[in-house]
């Protein structure tokens, strides 16, 4: 089987992937929309759930609202118990560090830091807990999930954090916004491979 649903998510992405064997199906989730979409979110994952559905892989493609802050809602509910085999989120543990580096980032990329953290969950694994980047010469990462779903990642580059880091800084304290709603950066795009049939997954693409 192989399915894509796109979760109502207003004016951001939500997206759900299934796949693998009917009766034992094997989930990815891509984003979350707003806090809105969590109840969407999970009443689908509860139903796969029942079915003995395994969430192979949580992706925040970055941290716009409209794509972090279902995900966010769905960590801090209580009743969200499907395990989870991976979180691919390049947060401000990923970024490039100095040594000089003040201990900055917005308050919702923290926010889901923390739960990250507090659920125990792998968090990059398929990374070995570095940034989700892709080299910047050869060739591309291709990584197959349990079950078979092979997902190669596009973008972005280890170049690209060390950029977007500098305009969070800049442009959070020199603009006065609010860093719970940040102009975020675009993180993790991919293109999934199940058999024959290939699908782009995007947040949104950045340079």
């Amino acid at each position: 089987m192989f399915n894509i649903r796109f979760l109502p998510a207003r004016y951001g992405d939500a997206i759900r992937i299934a796949y693998g064997k009917p009766d034992a199906p094997r989930l990815v989730l891509i984003d979350g929309g707003t806090g809105g979409t969590r109840e969407e979110i999970l009443a689908d994952l509860k139903a796969y759930e029942a079915k003995g559905g395994v969430l192979e892989l949580i992706i925040v493609t970055h941290i716009d609202r409209d794509h972090i802050e279902g995900i966010l809602k769905l960590l801090e509910d209580k009743d969200f118990t499907l395990p989870v085999g991976d979180f691919w989120f390049n947060g401000w543990p990923q970024l490039p560090q100095d040594t000089d580096d003040e201990e900055f980032g917005p308050v919702q990329g923290e926010r889901l830091s923390t739960q990250i953290r507090g659920r125990g969950l792998n968090w990059n694994k398929h990374f070995g807990g570095q940034a989700a980047v892709i080299p910047d010469t050869g060739a591309l990462k291709e990584i197959t999930l349990e079950g078979g779903l092979k997902i190669t990642l596009l973008n972005p580059t280890l170049g690209y954090l060390e950029g977007l880091k500098k305009v969070w800084v800049k442009e959070l304290r020199l603009a006065n916004l609010d860093p719970g709603f940040p102009e975020g950066g675009h993180f993790v795009a991919g293109l999934t491979k199940e058999n024959r049939q290939r699908n782009l997954v995007v947040g949104e693409w950045g340079p």
